[in-house]
Parts: C-alpha cells; sequence; structure tokens
C-alpha cells in the first residue's frame, strides 16, 4: 500500500486543535482527471454478494494494492446471525470483511464471512473482532491500543500500514459503536478514510482521493474520536498468508 507521510508542522496543527473542530474549511487540491477516477472505481469499487456463477467475482486471487471499499448498502439482502442485515447493522463485518480481502488477496465480502466463517460469530450472532483478524491478518500483523491522537498520526507516517478505530459512542458517522479504517494524513487537513457506510462517504468526503482513498476532514474525526476509542494498528503484510506480497510503498514525497 502506499502511504503518504505526513509533517512535522501538520502534527502540531492537528494535535494543537484537537481540543476542538477547527470550523474553517481547507480547500484540497481536487484536480482528479477522468480517467483517474474510472480506475479507481474499477480498483476499488465493491461487488455486492458473491455470485460463484459470475466469473468476474469467481478469483482465488485479487491484486488489491488499496484495501477495496464494500459498503454496509449493497448487503440490504443478507442477514447476519443476530437476525439483522447487514445493511441496518453491519458496520464491523463490513469493516472487517475489506481488512479480511485486502490481507488474503481474494474478495471476503460479508456474505462470505457470514456463510463460510460461522465460526467467527459469537452466540449472539455478533462477529468476533480478533478471531477474524487472527483468521485472515495473523495476530502478530496488528496491536491494539487505547486511543492517542500522536500514537495515530506518527504511527501511520512510520510503523503502520493502516489502522482501524472503534469509536464506542454515538458520532456523526453512526448513532451507536462505529468502526472506521484509517489510512494516513495529509498536509491539507484531510484523512484518508475507508468507512462501511456508502452514506457518511457520499456526505462527508470531499470528493477528491489520494491513494484511491476518500478523505475526510481531520476536524470532523477529531470530534468523533475520544475517551473509550481504542485503535487496531496494522503492519505492513500479513503474517499467516501464503501469498506473494508486493511491496507498494512509495518514496516519501517532499
Amino acid at each position: 500500500m502506499k502511504k503518504r507521510i505526513i509533517s512535522m508542522l501538520l502534527l502540531t496543527t492537528l494535535l494543537l486543535s484537537s481540543c476542538g473542530k477547527n470550523e474553517e474549511k481547507i480547500d484540497a487540491d481536487s484536480n482528479v482527471s477522468a480517467e483517474a477516477i474510472e480506475k479507481d472505481k474499477e480498483i476499488i469499487n465493491n461487488i455486492g454478494p458473491i455470485d460463484p456463477n459470475n466469473p468476474s467475482q469467481n478469483k482465488d486471487e485479487c491484486n488489491f494494492s488499496y484495501i477495496p471499499a464494500i459498503y454496509m448498502q449493497d448487503y440490504e439482502d443478507v442477514t447476519m446471525q443476530n437476525g439483522k442485515t447487514v445493511a441496518e447493522s453491519g458496520n464491523l463485518v463490513t469493516v472487517l470483511s475489506m481488512v479480511a480481502s485486502y490481507h488474503s488477496q481474494k474478495w471476503i465480502t460479508p456474505d462470505v464471512l457470514i456463510k463460510d466463517y460461522p465460526e467467527l460469530f459469537d452466540k449472539n450472532g455478533n462477529i468476533i473482532i480478533n478471531d477474524t483478524l487472527n483468521t485472515f491478518s495473523g495476530e502478530e500483523t496488528y496491536e491494539v491500543l487505547d486511543y492517542d491522537f500522536n500514537t495515530l498520526v506518527e504511527g501511520l507516517a512510520g510503523t503502520y500500514d493502516f489502522a482501524i478505530v472503534r469509536i464506542p459512542h454515538p458520532s456523526k458517522y453512526g448513532n451507536l459503536s462505529t468502526y472506521l479504517i484509517i489510512e494516513g494524513f495529509s498536509d491539507d487537513m484531510k484523512v484518508g478514510v475507508r468507512d462501511p457506510n456508502k452514506n457518511n462517504v457520499e456526505a462527508y468526503s470531499d470528493k477528491s482521493y489520494y491513494d484511491n482513498i476518500p478523505r475526510y476532514d481531520v476536524g470532523d474525526l477529531l470530534v468523533a474520536l475520544g475517551q473509550g476509542t481504542q485503535m487496531y494498528m496494522f503492519y505492513g503484510e500479513p503474517t499467516n498468508i501464503d501469498i506473494e506480497w508486493e511491496d507498494t510503498e512509495v518514496p516519501n514525497e517532499e
């Protein structure tokens, strides 16, 4: 996965602003060509429930240079073990399906998790996050930390590839506990996010992309994060997947 290194000036600015939201929006460079947008859709667009009769979906291996986008709303007919549909309350299942797909280099969509991996769900039908991550990523691929904004920003600029953050309280991203994938921070006060809620992406993304990742406003994220937030910080390569893993990291930008 390509990574952008955050400047120390931006880190200082973010830390100083973490006590409250800066309402002033900073314009981002949104000069994205039509060709790039079409390529982006081809790379990351979710494919909905797996159809084994569709050759384009029935792939043993894919080449995901980026975490693929998968959205809850595309699984309104897929029911989880707790009786609710993925579209209704499948935030965590969808986040984990994105990580599982990326690390296994094949489509592990929510319907595949539910159908083929029942052992990853508890007796109440809720998916078990650590068991799922250990299955598809490996327990040495990530570590769980209490929320610290400095650690999140600096970690994604260096040691870590991406993070899952658990927001345990209502926020603009969800009425209950919410999970988001954080890819990294950029110098124009934006954060690359894989959000399983398509409505959030349409409402909060600045419609520009970096490394094919939708970007949210950092100030909005700061408001949502806080006490009780957990961070699942991921290193680069999965530790228990026997595949050729290509290094797609690029040199730091000046």
